[in-house]
């Protein structure tokens, strides 16, 4: 029994080790997090057991011979607990290195009162707040590959300045590029309507947090004046929520990478450009409906060099039949 707790607790503290490696070094990884919280936990319960059968050994460490010993071991604990939980000194500078440190401005997160539910035939994304609450349910057609499909949902004013991003693809959520099929791939070319209100909304974010000195630019959440509960009650009396939507190396007869009309040469894994809906909501009328449909609205720029929307549905094929219903309900409480 001892050789197995030996082999066992070796083991999974290796294992441990490296799912810490790459948390640090890596974008998100729900395997990654999995393996590391399995493990721990499996670890954390060895321990306890193999400390409960040898108890009588572990109490002669409590003699007075050995409580210099303890003493420094916890105080050891107590100090390096106590600075990692405030991030001083060495930690501090040792986090400076993590993925999570360097990439912050890349990695989204959504607001704490956003939901959202993967289900095997679209999302259901919920924005709960102290006056409104938003409901959007999106349900794709049944053939469609959800792996192959970059979707972002977002709120944005009037002007088309973004106010906050709701959803993103786990595959887009914690960097800026990924590999599709050997291709190399961006949140530009997949998402370009979104993506350019999103940088424009991190350089005005970045911008009031140097000129308030109040709040450090962090990950990609949009808090303090750049959500959707501070805009509401700054007066904010309407709003659009947008989706785009990607399927990934769908080419047709007019985007694709060898087409001979350069406004349609896609990028190699892009094929035709994103398809953007959306829904208009004004709080303020009278006669509002509740329920709304997110209506087509128009496409990106095939090559992502901006982010305007041509409002045209000339050209599109399978793009086109991504999207069985986008229903948004949005209520005032």
């Amino acid at each position: 029994m001892k050789s197995f707790v030996i082999i066992f607790m070796t083991l999974t503290s290796l294992l441990i080790l490296i799912t810490g490696g790459v948390a640090f070094f890596q974008p998100f990884s729900s395997l990654n997090a999995r393996l590391h919280i399995v493990f721990g936990v499996l670890f954390g319960l060895v321990a306890i057991v193999h400390v409960i059968q040898q108890k009588s050994r572990f109490l002669t460490y409590w003699k007075i011979k050995k409580l210099k010993a303890i003493a420094w071991a916890c105080g050891l604990f107590t100090l390096l607990l106590s600075i990692s939980w405030m991030n001083l000194g060495l930690i501090q500078k040792m986090m400076s290195y993590s993925y999570e440190e360097s990439h912050k401005t890349e990695i989204f997160r959504a607001h704490p009162k956003t939901t959202y539910q993967n289900l095997s035939e679209g999302i259901k994304v919920k924005r709960s707040d102290e006056n409104v609450d938003a409901y959007l349910e999106i349900e794709f057609w049944d053939d469609l590959n959800y792996d192959d499909l970059a979707i972002s949902i977002w709120v944005e004013d009037d002007r088309g300045r973004l106010i906050e991003t709701l959803y993103l693809s786990p595959q887009l959520a914690y960097q800026e590029k990924f590999n599709f099929q050997g291709f190399n791939l961006s949140r530009r070319l997949l998402l370009p309507v979104w993506w350019y209100k999103w940088r424009e909304m991190i350089k005005e974010q970045k911008i009031a947090s140097q000129d308030n000195e109040v709040m450090a630019l962090s990950s990609a959440s949009i808090y303090g004046s750049f959500s959707l509960d501070t805009t509401i009650k700054e007066g904010l009396s309407n709003f659009r929520v947008c989706l785009e939507l990607n399927q990934l190396n769908d080419e047709n007869e007019l985007y694709r990478e060898d087409s001979q009309n350069f406004m349609a040469k896609s990028p190699k894994g892009i094929g035709q450009p994103s398809v953007i809906y959306s829904s208009y909501i004004d709080l303020h009328t009278e006669y509002r409906n509740e329920y709304s449909l997110l209506e087509f609205l128009g496409h990106s720029d095939v090559a992502g060099e901006d982010g305007e929307l041509t409002r045209s549905h000339s050209g599109l094929t399978s793009s086109l039949q991504l999207l069985r219903k986008a229903l948004l309900r949005v209520s005032i409480q």
